[in-house]
């Protein structure tokens, strides 16, 4: 009996697993590859590796349970259909929420576990208004596979084997745990990340075990450490390096120029849905015409799925940690100087403002050195909220109020402002879905097009406002992420920005460069007449600057440059692949590496600046990065 049901229980909970996981895919509206197509199989197989990790760890008490009544010569049929139903709900909610998730963020669940303190309520209600289908699904599989336990399963009811039979079986299944835990016999054992072996991230994303990925990053706790995964640099790096040191152009800080700041980050807007990037829809036509009158680079790229990762990236001009997040983790106590700081540290008054709850953004914002942060609970007055809170309108409403505050001080400031309509699906009663809600692309846009008519209603009244003001302020209209899509290509990066200020300075002009989120603090303090070199982004407005991006997604770092793109394995340091990017801005067309006249020098300066960066992120020597100021 030990033998037959622990074998019995493991196939069933490895079927239930891969079952879980396809219905779950087949809720997705759109995915990165068909299902059905060889690419799409070949990923289902594939990830049937990570779905017996998670099902021989589901049987472990199973198993535990049943020696002990081997012991006793005892029958566990109802104990072992009870540690099942455990078993499948675990597996069952995982999977689906982690499908909802990765609907809302474009990818799946790792540290962000830990990173939904105080959003608890927010999040069970985007789930069920957002996704409601998604979860009765989610429910009924659960319920019928429950049913299937107590009425069908059919488990053994022979006596117990002789001591030695049990005794090799038990030797021989703790083999088995232990070879499929850890991934075969391999240099290292597997963790989630090892799906991206699979080598393309499309087919990793088919691959993924929601039950065995979230029980891995539980397993580590919050307080567990961020690993580095990229590959050390090499010692010619180094040597680089040190040249840039030696090199490098002093900070100046001494002579900014008193003048205001206003960063207003875009909560999830994609460049995908915009008619002035990628021209599939027109979603934002007030956004684009904003932007057709102000500076802007042909294409922007995001350095973040979650708005932590995009403060980040764009008020430290820094890249994140790959596949890892800086908010609880290690690397949040270690020293920085972002813009936030440094304005603050001459005078200027900081504020991080968001229709949410102040939660883990709010607390990150401030550890960036946002001096004040203030979240829905801070609002004086009442008004429409979505899933999360409070919507653009009146967050603006908010945001303005603040300016005179502010204004009244005589000191300059620094205000961000992160909008929270399309954190979600809901619109007000009395407001169309104008692309319908059909479908969560159709939602998305709707969503999208309200946000941007919230816009269009704020600009001229926050333009009237800074007009009267005795300071000219810079305003940066750019996205903090994307969110709800799963398409292929450089869609989950792919952002918009525009830059103007209240003084004329800024010209009106689309460079015909690549744009990062890490060029904005860069951007921002050349204006202010300043420069600091261990910002690793650019100055947007430094015309010899030929533009550059750059992102992560799972362990493959990409470096981008208007017309072309490398993509490098950061743990072995290695060229995974070289693509074009189309007009649209978000197509790949992926290139043989050794036919392009490009891929060599590209490869070297992202391998260089991914080494370096990383190396000092984790070293928490980020102030010691100087820029490149010659060819690799």
């Amino acid at each position: 009996m030990l033998a037959i049901n622990t074998i019995i229980s493991f196939a069933f909970l490895i079927a239930a697993i891969f079952i879980t996981k396809l219905l779950a895919l087949l809720s997705f509206v759109e995915l990165p590859i068909e299902l059905s197509s060889q690419d799409g199989i070949d990923a289902l197989l594939f990830g049937i590796y990570f779905d017996a990790s998670a099902a021989v760890l589901l049987t472990i008490p199973i198993f535990l349970s049943l020696i002990i009544a081997s012991l006793f010569k005892r029958a566990t049929n109802q104990l072992t259909r009870f540690l099942l139903c455990i078993a499948i709900c675990w597996v069952v909610i995982t999977t689906f929420s982690d499908a909802i998730y990765a609907k809302e963020a474009s990818k799946h669940v790792t540290f962000e576990l830990f990173n939904t303190q105080g959003m608890e309520v927010s999040l069970i209600q985007t789930a069920f208004k957002g996704y409601f289908g998604t979860v009765a699904l989610g429910i009924a599989c659960l319920l019928v596979s429950l049913f299937f336990i107590w009425k069908y399963l059919p488990l053994s009811n022979r006596k117990q084997a002789n001591w030695y039979f049990n005794s090799l079986f038990i030797f021989l299944w703790l083999a088995v745990t232990l070879i499929i835990v850890r991934g075969g016999w391999k240099d290292s054992p597997q963790s989630p990340m090892s799906v991206y072996t699979i080598g393309d991230l499309d087919k990793a994303f088919i691959a993924w075990n929601a039950p065995y990925s979230i029980g891995y990053y539980l397993s580590k706790g919050d307080l567990a450490p961020i690993e580095k995964i990229t590959k050390n640099p090499t010692s010619q790096q180094v040597k680089f390096f040190e040249h840039t040191q030696e090199t490098a152009s002093p900070a100046q800080l001494q002579s900014l120029k008193s003048a205001n700041v206003i960063v207003v980050l875009l909560e999830s807007w994609l460049a995908f849905d915009m008619q002035s990037y990628s021209g599939v829809v027109n979603a934002t036509p007030f956004f684009d015409q904003l932007r057709a009158r102000s500076f802007s680079t042909y294409s922007t790229y995001a350095d973040a799925y979650r708005t932590v990762q995009g403060t980040f990236s764009t008020f430290c001009s820094y890249p994140n940690p790959i596949n890892g997040f800086m908010a609880n983790s290690q690397l949040q106590n270690a020293s920085y100087s972002c813009l936030p700081h440094i304005l603050a540290e001459r005078g200027w008054q900081t504020a991080f403002i968001q229709g949410s709850g102040r939660g883990a953004v709010g607390a990150f914002a401030q550890t960036l050195g946002f001096e004040e942060s203030y979240g829905k609970y801070d609002y004086p007055f009442k008004a429409v909220h979505n899933e999360w809170g409070f919507m653009d309108d009146d967050i603006y409403r908010f945001s303005l109020n603040q300016i005179d505050k502010f204004s009244q001080t005589g000191k300059p400031f620094l205000m961000t402002i992160n909008t929270g309509t399309t954190h979600g699906s809901f619109l007000p009663d009395n407001v169309e879905y104008v692309f319908g809600r059909e479908n969560i692309i159709n939602e998305r846009r709707s969503v999208m097009k309200y946000a941007d008519d919230a816009l269009k209603r704020f600009i001229p009244k926050l333009d009237s406002k800074l007009a009267q003001l005795d300071k000219p302020t810079i305003v940066i209209l750019l996205s903090d992420h994307t969110a709800k899509t799963i398409t292929g290509g450089l869609v989950k990066n792919s952002i918009p920005l525009l830059i103007y200020a209240s003084d004329q300075s800024i010209p009106n002009e689309k460079r015909s460069i690549t744009s990062s989120q890490r060029d904005i603090a860069p951007t921002i303090i050349d204006w202010l007449g300043g420069y600091v070199p261990w910002f690793t982004g650019n100055s947007l407005f430094d015309d010899s600057y030929d533009g550059r991006s750059s992102f992560s997604y799972g362990t493959n770092f990409f470096w981008l440059t208007k017309n072309h793109g490398v993509a490098i394995d950061s743990a072995t340091g290695e060229l995974h692949s070289c693509f074009d990017i189309d007009n649209d801005v978000v197509t790949k067309r992926r290139l043989e590496c050794s036919e392009q006249a490009w891929s060599e020098s590209l490869f070297a300066e992202g391998s260089y600046f991914n080494a370096i960066s990383q190396q000092l992120l984790f070293e928490g020597k980020t102030q010691q990065y100087r820029k490149v100021n010659t060819k690799l």
